[in-house]
């Protein structure tokens, strides 16, 4: 009987820390990395890696934090990794209300602007899709997120 009590708190502690190691991850899985953005203008690098297949793009970071004073920021996605792919041609996708406007990126582009207008605090998830050249249905989500402090 007391072994079995043992094997049920091994199991309970293995569940916990699982738990807690999905909580620390990001909406597009992996690790959650935070950069503050303080200038006017701010970076976000999206690696593709195709090794393994199927390929996957990360955002580095995958939290921007958007530093006050308040004003426009001008917000860069650049892609990196993997020839042979874009950005989608369509603007970066937040939620209705999330003071950024993007523009398109055009057919074969590796690079995707918006302005963040940071009127007020918040965070504003969004989803950016990376495809193979010639192949706009291979989608690849990137959807981590912006956070006005």
């Amino acid at each position: 009987m007391h072994t079995r009590a043992v094997w049920t708190a091994a199991a309970a502690v293995f569940v916990l820390v699982g738990c807690a190691a999905e909580h620390r991850r990001g909406p597009g899985g992996g690790s959650e990395s935070s950069t503050p953005c303080r200038g006017a203008s701010c970076t976000i690098i999206v690696n593709l890696d195709c090794s393994p297949m199927p390929c996957r793009a990360i955002a580095d970071p995958k939290r921007l934090e958007v530093e006050p004073p308040g004003g426009a920021k001008v917000i860069h996605w650049k892609l990196q990794g993997q020839p042979g792919y874009a950005f989608a041609n369509e603007p970066v996708q937040f939620a209705p209300g999330a003071p950024l406007q993007c523009t398109r990126p055009g057919e074969g582009k590796t690079e995707v602007t918006c302005v963040d207008n940071h009127h007020a605090p918040g965070t504003y998830g969004y989803t950016l899709a990376v495809v193979k050249t010639g192949d706009p249905t291979s989608r690849i989500p990137v959807d981590p997120w912006i956070i006005n402090r």
